[in-house]
């Protein structure tokens, strides 16, 4: 009982660094990662020759090992990396140094330095002998023309398509693969054991309330992902009525309601538990990317934990030269610059967030106070004068409540002379997108002890010439910012 345990768990540990391999941001297409899964495949066929007790197991040993130099001798030990640092990334808490470093030492005495130890051991104590296996069942081919064998290599082949499916990341393939495959594997495992399961359907409800929790936050998630997972213990419970045994119920039912659709969907739903999946897509050109929300503001995760909180307006790529590994967060008429590589905040310019969002609270009440007509247009900077510096700049149009403009260029035509404050300037005939639009300018300093501060412009487009009234109005509540006053 002992030895088919410890060949289980030694087939875990196998099976979870192929995954490693298979899943590798890094060399998935290199012909050293064909090495490492060779590597891999011989370590599996030793186990299994070793539990016929072959004495021939120095074959796939000798193998194994063979291909490991050769791996090694391309500079990359594939899949140990991953073996390390997943834990960490799964369980979303910050990696430790020590713990690291026990893991590596595991992985390596039980990979490499165990099978070597255990086949000398059982060598030098005559256990082992010559059985019927082929020559070339020694090099794998035991993997499919042994049952117990056969049945772990076809749960694998499932596990890897469902990890290849995750890792995609196409809502419509990961829906069918979620709904299906952790159904099929259920059904493997009992029929392996020569039991017969009642309402398997009832399993496909558990994945399909799995598949759906997504878009939801908070209790409403925790709620379908517990009666999922109840399902499927519930089913389960056929196993333990079956074997009267506690492993491997427990094992199949974490295996098939937890992990299986979890890889899947492509990331763990257990964590960013308040914030859920806004929409299908993911950020292209990264896939295991993906937006979340919070009302009508999104963020940003990744499969293991949150990157971005969700409080922008709008996420989409930057147009900079780093295009690629750069998002552009879109909020309060601003944009911030977040490195995807890094995972940190740019600073792209002097804005200060807290005022460009005073800005955009006033022109809120702005536009309660005054009424707006559709497409008029305004235009708030505030400088500050000793440094020059922009320190809150929105551009927003009105279409029933106004809406920022995020574009690099101009948004509407400057003024032909620099005004100094207290000065006015007018266009009454301004054309924006095609419609003439009556434009009026104003400055105005911000002064303490006889020296100017902060200096704000505002430009104001509408069909009629806006009124001089409305626009102190808006300077006067921008100039009593807190935020201006902190600085002050």
């Amino acid at each position: 009982m002992f030895q088919n345990k410890l060949l289980w768990l030694d087939l875990a540990v196998c099976s979870v660094w192929l995954l490693a391999i298979l899943g590798s941001r890094y060399d998935w297409n290199s012909s050293i990662q064909f090495v490492a899964i060779l590597t891999v495949v011989m370590r599996v066929a030793f186990t299994f020759v070793l539990a016929k007790g072959d004495k021939r197991g120095w074959l796939p040993l000798g193998i194994m090992m063979a291909l490991g130099v050769l791996m090694l001798q391309g500079g990359k030990a594939i899949g140990m990396q991953g073996l390390i640092s997943y834990p960490f990334y799964i369980l979303n808490v910050e990696t430790d140094k020590a713990i690291q470093i026990i893991i590596s030492v595991f992985c390596v005495l039980w990979i490499w330095i165990l099978p070597v130890a255990l086949y000398l051991y059982r060598l030098f104590r005559k256990d082992l002998s010559r059985t019927d296996l082929r020559w070339t069942d020694l090099i794998g081919g035991v993997l499919w023309r042994d049952r117990r064998a056969g049945f772990y290599s076809t749960l694998l082949l499932l596990c890897i398509t469902v990890l290849y499916t995750g890792l995609a990341m196409n809502a419509r393939v990961c829906r069918i693969v979620c709904l299906t495959v952790p159904v099929l594997s259920f059904w493997l495992i009992a029929r392996y054991y020569n039991l017969k399961i009642k309402r398997l359907w009832v399993l496909v409800v558990a994945m399909g309330l799995f598949f759906y929790a997504q878009p939801l936050a908070g209790l409403w998630r925790i709620l379908l992902l517990a009666i999922s997972f109840s399902l499927v213990t519930y089913v389960g419970c056929q196993l333990y009525q079956g074997l009267k045994k506690h492993a491997v119920p427990i094992l199949a039912t974490f295996y098939v309601g937890m992990f299986l659709p979890s890889l899947a969907i492509g990331y763990n739903p257990y964590v960013c538990i308040d914030y859920g999946r806004y929409y299908f897509h993911t950020h292209q050109p990264y896939e295991g990317i993906f937006y979340v929300k919070d009302g009508r503001k999104i963020g940003l995760r990744d499969r293991y934990g949150l990157l971005v909180k969700p409080e922008y307006e709008y996420i989409r790529h930057s147009q900079g030269k780093n295009w690629y590994n750069h998002v552009s967060l879109c909020k309060d008429g601003y944009v911030t610059l977040y490195d995807i590589d890094n995972a940190r905040i740019v600073k792209n310019s002097d804005i200060d967030g807290k005022l460009q969002a005073d800005v955009c609270r006033t022109l809120n009440d702005f536009h309660n106070k005054y009424d707006s007509e559709y497409d008029d247009c305004i235009e708030v900077k505030v400088t500050e004068i000793s440094t020059d510096k922009v320190l809150a700049h929105v551009k927003a149009v009105y279409y029933g409540l106004p809406h920022y403009d995020y574009s690099c260029g101009s948004f509407l035509p400057k003024d032909t002379v620099a005004l100094q404050s207290g000065e006015w300037a007018c266009d009454t005939s301004l054309l924006i997108d095609n419609f003439r639009k009556k434009a009026l300018s104003y400055v105005w300093d911000i002064q303490r002890d006889g020296t100017a501060l902060y200096r704000i412009y505002v430009k104001m487009a509408k069909d009629e010439l806006p009124e001089k009234n409305m626009i102190i109005d808006l300077m006067e509540i921008i100039s009593e910012s807190n935020t201006l006053k902190i600085r002050k």
